[in-house]
């Protein structure tokens, strides 16, 4: 594909919407929000479903969670060990378990 076909394309996209699998999921999403709307408890959802609420997040599918906090190192959790069991024993604990 030149450079100028693919420019063509992409004015197409912004004219006539979405090509191809994208498409897919709006025409979807349409249907799904239509489903939903027709069979909502009205009390509970008042506000009627819209497509877009539908569209699946690819981009946070692929995403890897942070964890909450940063990890320790193994030596800050051998530190904390030696001191917590120091603390529960009355004692320092030599290293190998025995006061």
């Amino acid at each position: 594909m030149t450079s100028a076909e693919f420019a063509e394309w992409q004015a197409f996209q912004r004219l006539e919407g979405p090509v191809g699998p994208e498409r897919d999921d709006w025409r979807h999403a349409q249907t799904t929000a239509t489903v939903a709307n027709a069979n909502r408890d009205h009390r509970r959802h008042p506000r009627p479903y819209r497509p877009e609420e539908f569209i699946p997040d690819w981009a946070a599918a692929n995403r890897v969670p942070k964890p909450a906090r940063p990890q320790p190192s193994a030596v800050e959790v051998e530190e904390k060990m030696r001191t917590y069991f120091a603390g529960v024993g009355g004692g320092a604990a030599n290293g190998n378990g025995h006061k």
